[in-house]
């Protein structure tokens, strides 16, 4: 799927580098590329990572401590 709607997506856009906060699961965006933006995608184990700052952060987390990360997107994804 990611295959698929990430490049239709990302056609839409008008910008010259697009930083993608994907983490490496299932390699969903191994071997994309795109003529009209720089595509910036951090090698990470998964996307609260890179807004937490660094895997050891995100596994400091006490796991009893049910914490969940959502985002509005994540919640009601658009064009989808």
């Amino acid at each position: 799927m990611l295959r698929g709607k990430v490049p239709e997506y990302i056609d839409t856009l008008e910008a010259n580098i697009i930083l993608m906060l994907f983490g490496c699961f299932g390699n969903g965006l191994v071997g994309i590329k795109f003529a009209k933006a720089t595509l910036i995608i951090p090698r990470i184990d998964d996307c609260i990572t890179m807004l937490l700052g660094s895997t050891e952060t995100r596994r400091n987390i006490p796991d009893e401590a049910s914490t969940f990360f959502l985002t509005k997107d994540w919640l009601n994804p658009v064009g989808i």
